[in-house]
């Protein structure tokens, strides 16, 4: 069954550290993939630790599996299908999807031995023979002007990630953005924001 634009027979896997930054970015990724791509299926796999903190206690109120694991998560689908079935898109909490898939990104999810493996994000489709597509232009900075399905950051605007990091509410309001793909990503965050409740 073909991969629409809207995310249809489609599994998103959020990967994360156990920690609050995470905690909430996932959120914020979650938020995104879910009004972008509102057909997929979203998992967070947050990587367990020993701390028992009640991170990502969000995800169940939003019906939204969360798994715990141990080791290499991409390992353990591909060998055992144990988190998602194929097709799955591996994502970071640091990841927004901020338009629908296009043409571009409907192609390599819908070649059966498509797959993408990049820093950022991973892709495997149904085949075990994979043909390995680049992710350069699949996810960018929202810095840059390119439009594509997926931005990363770590700043933008006036939002640092890093001083951020222990926010109880971390959603800023009022950020000015340079680019149109920032402009679509703090959108987003005031939207997420106005349903946060970590």
């Amino acid at each position: 069954m073909a991969i629409s634009s809207f995310g249809d027979n489609l599994t998103v896997l959020i990967q994360c550290e156990n920690q609050l930054l995470d905690h909430w970015l996932a959120y914020a990724s979650w938020y995104s993939v879910n009004t972008n791509l509102p057909h997929a299926l979203v998992k967070i796999l947050v990587k367990r630790t020993e701390d028992n903190n009640p991170y990502f206690s969000w995800a169940s109120r939003r019906d939204v599996n969360c798994y715990r694991h141990c080791g290499n998560i991409v390992q353990d689908i591909i060998d055992r299908n144990k988190y998602a079935d194929r097709p799955y898109l591996i994502i970071r909490p640091y990841m927004m999807a901020i338009r629908e898939f296009d043409n571009g990104w409907l192609n390599i999810l819908n070649d059966e031995k498509g797959a993408i493996i990049g820093d950022d994000i991973e892709f495997w489709n149904n085949s075990e023979e994979n043909k390995s597509y680049g992710s350069d232009n699949l996810c960018v900075d929202t810095t840059e002007s390119e439009i594509t399905t997926f931005v990363r950051y770590s700043d933008f605007g006036n939002f640092v990630c890093s001083e951020w990091i222990n926010k109880r509410v971390p959603f800023v309001r009022k950020i000015k953005s340079k680019t149109i793909n920032e402009k679509k990503a703090i959108y987003l965050w005031n939207r997420a924001h106005a349903t946060i409740d970590l």
